[in-house]
């Protein structure tokens, strides 16, 4: 329990640390389900883990890096943010939400919205999310228990970030909450009948 305590990460180290093992099983054309059978531990788990469903575990991480043979402590985060230049990801841009893949240019010059942003709909969706919340002034974590008592502050960071779209029943207590239609939340916009 105590070593568990000493291995608490932020936030931004476990989401460079997934983005990671996600550019890895990529690259190396490893399902989740072969990861899974390797790691001897259920599918559902392990994706719930990749995509936020649940708050990563560290040592679940680590488990995964070991048994994809990277040598890298997570906590380590120079040889960490090395393993990211690789795949052409800046740890800076992963702290400020920037998900997306950039071209290494685009991160070396630390471009803070590329044009193409703003035709991407994940992230028009996580800026309207984002709206919401600041609207009803509350924080991340406040925001993310009122949308459903199981939901993490990380989860909800990366709906916010454009990472990943919350599902529709979540979208719908979204703009309940901010009074707002869902047309606005995925668009910015209301709807006009023609």
């Amino acid at each position: 329990m105590e070593k568990k305590a000493n291995m608490e990460l932020d936030n931004t180290r476990l989401k460079a640390v997934i983005i990671l093992v996600k550019q890895i099983l990529k690259e190396r054309r490893i399902s989740q389900v072969v990861l899974a059978e390797k790691l001897k531990i259920q599918t559902i788990k392990l994706s719930d883990q990749l995509f936020f469903r649940t708050r990563p575990d560290e040592f679940l991480l680590q488990r995964i890096l070991d048994v994809l043979e990277i040598e890298l402590d997570i906590k380590d985060k120079d040889k960490l943010s090395e393993y990211l230049d690789k795949y052409g990801y800046s740890y800076a841009g992963i702290s400020d939400g920037n998900l997306k893949q950039l071209p290494k240019t685009a991160i070396r010059e630390n471009t803070i919205e590329p044009f193409y942003w703003k035709f991407d709909p994940s992230r028009m969706v996580g800026r309207n999310i984002k709206e919401v919340r600041t609207r009803l002034n509350l924080s991340q974590e406040e925001f993310a228990t009122q949308i459903d008592p199981y939901l993490t502050a990380a989860v909800l960071e990366t709906w916010e970030s454009g990472e990943y779209l919350p599902n529709l029943t979540h979208c719908i207590r979204i703009a309940k909450l901010g009074g707002v239609s869902l047309d606005w939340l995925f668009t910015g916009e209301e709807y006009q009948a023609v």
